[in-house]
């Protein structure tokens, strides 16, 4: 997301700027109230947040569009309050533009044991009007003391945001990018449009990435055209739900299927050691939209790619590394991560893919951004 903002750094609470053109950053400090700051400021206003811990859930609201920056992940704590989220928002039929950038905090979504149930960021709903969301440079974490796998949380909870389409630049609305995820339960993205996850690791997150499609799944509603690249998948456990699989990426289709369903694009990622690393659930009798998982890395999972559902379809899984030259296994013909039937394997590396370059927020690969604007032009 690109887009240039003033701002006015200032020594007290609040100091008004002159002229319409300058915003006002509000200063908060250890003891003093972000939700208060956040009732204060006007839109295109900063809430910086001063080194320190905080406990509080903050409400956005959706007709005020706000750039909320701690002073860094590695100096700033924000603590979700027991069943809570440290920033939460509905934009449930609001049809203005909605805009909010989050970056520098460390959002710890399991500080108390007896929760059952955190979030570091839950922003919902924005399906009459455009969100532009960027959520960068964060550290999402949670207390793994007390062993209990029904208590878990969850950094990110980003579900029904499907208004927004992506701009003439080819982003897309919602930006997740440079974050530290080792919560439990990962980020939830259901039934949403045309989100970017790069340049993240997501380190022991079950379900890092969760997106369901199904949820009205209506004629009108759009979903899908999410881009996910250049992150770090590892240490996804299917141990903390006994019975169930939790890969590091699961694609749910559940819905009746009238939607619009767009194809996404999975390139340029590593998976690493995770049970399982990417589920695509089918059980919906539809069309299903030509995914492309294409140029990752699979090495030492228990399963790499999967299919199942009551419709399953071929999957266009070209183009990886499957941890040995020989291919996948065992419907593959080698002896790398496995894989299952509708995975369409063919061209695979016989080397490791080399990792992608970042810079200035951007992820580079070979053919990474050329062949996704082809098949956006395609589709």
């Amino acid at each position: 997301m690109q887009r240039l903002r003033t701002l006015i750094a200032v020594a007290g609470v609040l100091t008004v700027a002159a002229g319409p053109a300058l915003a006002t950053t509000w200063n908060v400090n250890p003891g003093d109230s972000i939700q208060a700051a956040v009732n204060a400021a006007g839109t295109g206003d900063t809430i910086y947040i001063s080194a320190g811990t905080y406990t509080e859930q903050v409400s956005l609201t959706p007709s005020k569009s706000l750039t909320i920056t701690g002073e860094g992940r590695d100096v700033v704590t924000w603590n979700a309050p027991a069943g809570g989220a440290c920033l939460a928002g509905s934009m449930q039929g609001y049809t203005g533009a909605m805009s909010y950038d989050i970056s520098g905090f460390t959002f710890d979504v399991r500080g108390d044991a007896a929760a059952t149930w955190g979030a570091g960021i839950q922003l919902i709903r924005a399906s009459s009007g455009p969100l532009s969301l960027a959520i960068h440079d964060n550290r999402f974490v949670e207390d793994r003391a007390s062993g209990d796998s029904d208590h878990w949380g969850t950094s990110m909870f980003l579900c029904h945001n499907r208004y927004a389409e992506r701009d003439a630049m080819g982003n897309g609305a919602v930006q997740v990018y440079n974050n530290i995820d080792t919560t439990w339960g990962g980020m939830t993205m259901s039934n949403s449009q045309a989100y970017d996850i790069f340049a993240n690791v997501f380190d022991g997150c079950s379900d890092a990435i969760y997106n369901g499609h199904g949820c009205p799944d209506q004629a009108g509603q759009t979903f899908g055209d999410h881009h996910i690249y250049g992150n770090v998948f590892t240490n996804a456990s299917d141990s903390l739900h006994p019975g169930y699989r939790t890969p590091a990426i699961d694609w749910q289709y559940y819905g009746a299927g009238g939607a619009t369903h767009l194809p996404s694009l999975i390139e340029l990622n590593q998976f690493e050691s995770n049970d399982t690393a990417i589920r695509f659930g089918e059980y919906t009798d539809m069309t299903y939209p030509d995914h492309l998982v294409t140029a990752n890395n699979f090495s030492g999972n228990g399963m790499a790619v999967m299919v199942v559902g009551d419709y399953p379809s071929t999957l266009n899984a070209q183009g990886n590394w499957w941890g040995d030259p020989s291919g996948p296994g065992p419907v593959g013909p080698g002896i790398g991560d496995p894989i299952t039937t509708y995975v369409d394997y063919g061209n695979f590396a016989t080397a490791p893919i080399p990792e992608p370059v970042t810079l200035a927020g951007l992820v580079l690969g070979v053919g990474s951004l050329v062949g996704y604007v082809r098949r956006r032009r395609a589709a």
